[in-house]
């Protein structure tokens, strides 16, 4: 599956989002830092979107930090899936249909909590 990238619209950077693992420095612990590829006018270039700290000997929890990093990096692709998905079932949901209502409330739900009440 190709990544497609998301626009400014939303009003978060726009995808997609690549995850770099980055040694800290003093060797115990990693910072997983998730970037965006800017392709406009202002400044092109990379630039974090979001740190990860991973584990370090008083707080480890490296395989969560990861886990955690790879979901926002991927928080794009989530997000226009979720569109992607919601457009489609929208204009052909059947009222009787309780799976197809349940879905489109999650898929609505998410929708919001990502980019407000104008994606509901």
């Amino acid at each position: 599956m190709t990544t497609q990238p998301t626009t400014k619209n939303e009003g978060f950077t726009p995808g997609p989002w690549d995850l770099k693992e980055m040694p800290c420095g003093i060797g115990c612990c990693t910072v997983y830092d998730v970037a965006a590829t800017y392709q406009d006018d202002k400044v092109p270039g990379t630039r974090s979107v979001a740190v990860v700290n991973g584990g370090n000997a008083v707080w480890l929890r490296e395989g969560e930090d990861i886990a955690n990093a790879r979901l926002i990096a991927a928080s794009p692709d989530l997000y226009a899936a979720c569109l992607a998905a919601r457009n489609m079932i929208a204009p052909v949901e059947d009222p009787s249909d309780k799976v197809g209502h349940r879905v489109l409330g999650l898929l609505n739900a998410a929708l919001a909590k990502a980019g407000g009440a104008a994606h509901v």
